[in-house]
């Protein structure tokens, strides 16, 4: 069932109850809001941070270990000056982990500015790119949105994977065939049909007293937008 003009929350939940169902997974929202009718005889799993309130038990994928883990294997590869491009409208999607994530790794190093990340708007930014790459001169780039970044780098005259490495956070460009970081959301679906399952058989119903955040670890996916690694470790050597 879709939420929108056609199927309010209200007649949704005469929909629901007409037929009898008693369990719902709530996937995410096109935009962060709140359930305003009672769930109270529902047993309910949330994917996502995308439903603010009710506070339902809920499974996301692991956005805070994305960031570990691209960062991880960029300095495995010898990308050593590396920065962050923000979609303003993604980041509050995933609780700011992306941000947070590399805030704190960048901290442990002591190597960070806040000049190393730039946030963009989900439709443009080519020229305010163009002036952070000036300004900033990165030789890695961790995406979290869909912005064009290899076209973009193509166009400034940068070789990738040579003079700039790219790590996209989700796999949201296919077509520009970079390394990134598989969310497995069919793994995030199962996890949460084994928890609402499990809620149903114990007749578990309503909002939670402790609401629980179960996280499943994203996948790191080779692409030919960083240098590949045996190589990285042959130059490292020499």
């Amino acid at each position: 069932f879709c939420i929108g003009p056609d199927m309010t929350q209200r007649r949704l939940l005469s929909v629901l109850n007409a037929r009898n169902i008693d369990g719902l997974l709530i996937f995410p929202l096109s935009t962060p809001g709140a359930m305003s009718v009672s769930l109270a005889r529902f047993s309910v799993v949330a994917i996502g941070y995308t439903l603010v309130a009710p506070q339902f038990h809920r499974v996301a994928t692991a956005h805070f270990d994305a960031v570990l883990i691209a960062l991880g294997q960029l300095r495995k590869r010898g990308y050593r000056r590396i920065g962050l491009v923000l979609d303003e409208q993604l980041n509050p999607r995933v609780r700011r982990n992306w941000q947070a994530a590399f805030l704190a790794y960048g901290l442990e190093l002591a190597q960070l500015s806040s000049d190393a990340i730039l946030p963009l708007s989900p439709q443009g930014g080519d020229d305010a790119f163009a002036r952070w790459m000036r300004s900033y001169r990165p030789d890695a780039v961790v995406c979290g949105g869909a912005h064009p970044i290899r076209s973009w780098l193509a166009n400034l005259g940068h070789s990738v994977p040579d003079e700039v490495g790219i790590v996209r956070l989700a796999a949201l460009r296919a077509d520009e065939r970079c390394a990134h970081i598989d969310e497995r959301w069919t793994d995030v679906g199962a996890t949460a049909v084994d928890h609402l399952v499990g809620q149903m058989v114990r007749n578990a119903r309503g909002v939670p007293r402790r609401p629980t955040l179960t996280l499943v670890r994203g996948q790191w996916i080779e692409g030919d937008s960083v240098r590949r690694l045996q190589a990285s470790i042959r130059a490292s050597k020499r």
